[in-house]
């Protein structure tokens, strides 16, 4: 566990730099369109996707960067891919707290200050989180983070085996084909829904769990068989 813990702190240490620098340019960004839109924009509303969860697109971006960068980098320092793996869980899951929280807190505040001339689009409002409260916003927020980076954590473990090639295979031809044909786009809304915008919350909830469990534990399967 203490050398899982310390994997942990060296990948903070990894990203934080970099973390700092994309947060900073997206609020920079952010206040130079809120400052045009006000100028050349006075008598109507903009849009824009929410500032928190631009900055939780990070969390996605490292997901993908770890398990190629990352894995050599630990592996060169003699940690075992056993510890390798639990300590990037063990981030994800730091991260997607922190990132859950933000918004939930986030939300109000840009209602409240940030959206009189700016209609702001927030993953909570889109699959309708909100209606399950505070606490069950923030639950749903998190365990729909760890899902996704469980998902893409998977796909940039398998590059390297026989299996994984066939799952891209099968994904290059499978996504094109069921946003193509009617019955399957609606078959592959509705499941998302199922996953993503549940009425009840604990059957949201437990399919999220279930499939991040899966996806991590395909995850690690590759990873046993990873070389150096």
């Amino acid at each position: 566990m203490s050398r899982s813990f310390n994997i942990v702190k060296i990948s903070y240490g990894i990203i934080k730099f970099p973390f700092l620098i994309f947060a900073i340019t997206l609020v920079l960004v952010s206040i130079t369109n809120f400052t045009l839109n006000n100028i050349f924009n006075a008598g109507g509303i903009m849009t824009s996707a929410s500032i928190a969860n631009i900055i939780a697109s990070y969390l996605f971006v490292i997901s993908a960067i770890w398990p190629i960068y990352f894995y050599k980098r630990i592996m060169s320092l003699g940690a075992t891919r056993k510890e390798y793996y639990s300590g990037i869980i063990f981030t994800y899951v730091a991260m997607a707290a922190i990132f859950s929280l933000f918004n939930t807190v986030w939300i109000p505040f840009e209602n409240s200050f940030l959206s009189e001339n700016i209609f702001y689009y927030n993953i909570v409002e889109i699959f309708n989180w909100d209606q399950y409260g505070t606490l069950g916003s923030f639950l749903y927020q998190f365990f729909a983070y760890l899902l996704i980076v469980s998902f893409i954590t998977l796909l940039f473990s398998c590059f390297n085996h026989m299996i994984g090639i066939l799952l891209y295979i099968v994904l290059a031809v499978g996504i094109p084909i069921s946003v193509s044909i009617g019955e399957l786009r609606n078959a592959l809304g509705k499941g998302l829904s199922i996953v993503f915008s549940n009425p009840s919350i604990w059957i949201g909830l437990a399919l999220n769990i279930a499939f991040i469990l899966i996806f991590f534990y395909s995850g690690w399967w590759f990873t046993k068989r990873r070389e150096v």
